[in-house]
């Protein structure tokens, strides 16, 4: 059994981290919606929120090494601004 261990090549690759690399970003960063200032919620996620009116409680991924925006989190509602956002950009 040992000896079947210590040749697979699985293995011997380096390990990878576990969650992404979070980017800390250079001051506050705005709701890619509205463009307010987003509020860290201070979970274990590092969490982002848009308390704004014209969102609905939006909630966000700080950016990771592939993206300086804030990411999209799962939301129950969607978001009308995004809509329309989404909206008037597939019209170009």
């Amino acid at each position: 059994m040992a000896e079947a261990t210590a040749a697979d090549p699985w293995l011997e690759q380096p390990s990878r981290p576990s969650q992404p690399v979070v980017v800390e970003a250079e001051g506050p960063l705005a709701c890619p919606h509205c463009g307010t200032e987003l509020t860290p919620h201070h979970d274990a996620v590092g969490s982002l929120h848009c308390y704004d009116a014209q969102c609905v409680g939006c909630c966000f991924l700080p950016p990771d090494e592939t993206s300086v925006e804030p990411r999209a989190k799962f939301e129950a509602r969607p978001c009308p601004t995004a809509m329309r956002k989404a909206a008037t950009a597939s019209a170009f």
